[in-house]
C-alpha cells in the first residue's frame, strides 16, 4: 500500500497481510459449548438455527472464546459472527452440527520385524 499526495509524492510502500480472524472447533450433537479463537476483545455471537436463539461473549485477551449451548441435533446450522469494537462484522462462519466426533487415533503397541500381530487400544466399539 502507498499514499500519494496532491504534489505526486509517493510514500514508502507498506505491506499488509490479511488473515482470517475466526477459528471454530467442531460441534457435535454431544457438544455443550462452542469454542474457538477470534480477534482478542472482539464480540462473538453464536446463532443456533434462528436469529431468535443467540448467545454473545467477548473473546479474551488471547482471542479464545467459549459459548455454552444446549445440545443440538445433528444437522442444526450454527452461525458464528465476530464483530469489532465499532460493531463491524469482521468474520462469519456457518457450521453444521455433526452426529458424533470421530474417535481418537488408536494407541498401537510397538511393532517390529518379529511381530506377528498389531495390538493396541482405541475407543469402545470403534472399528480398526
Amino acid at each position: 500500500i502507498t499514499a500519494t499526495d496532491e504534489a505526486g509524492n509517493v510514500s514508502e510502500e507498506l505491506s499488509v497481510t490479511v488473515t482470517g480472524s475466526l477459528e471454530v472447533n467442531e460441534i457435535t450433537a454431544e457438544s455443550k459449548e462452542v469454542t474457538g479463537k477470534a480477534k482478542a476483545g472482539s464480540v462473538v455471537t453464536v446463532e443456533l438455527g434462528t436469529k431468535n436463539n443467540q448467545r454473545t461473549v467477548t473473546a479474551d485477551s488471547d482471542g479464545d472464546f467459549n459459548v455454552r449451548i444446549p445440545k443440538q441435533k445433528a444437522g442444526t446450522i450454527i452461525t458464528i459472527t465476530v464483530e469489532d469494537a465499532d460493531g463491524n462484522i469482521i468474520d462469519t462462519k456457518t457450521l453444521s452440527v455433526v452426529e458424533h466426533k470421530a474417535p481418537s487415533a488408536p494407541n498401537v503397541k510397538k511393532v517390529d520385524s518379529n511381530s506377528t500381530s498389531v495390538t493396541g487400544k482405541t475407543e469402545a466399539n470403534a472399528e480398526v
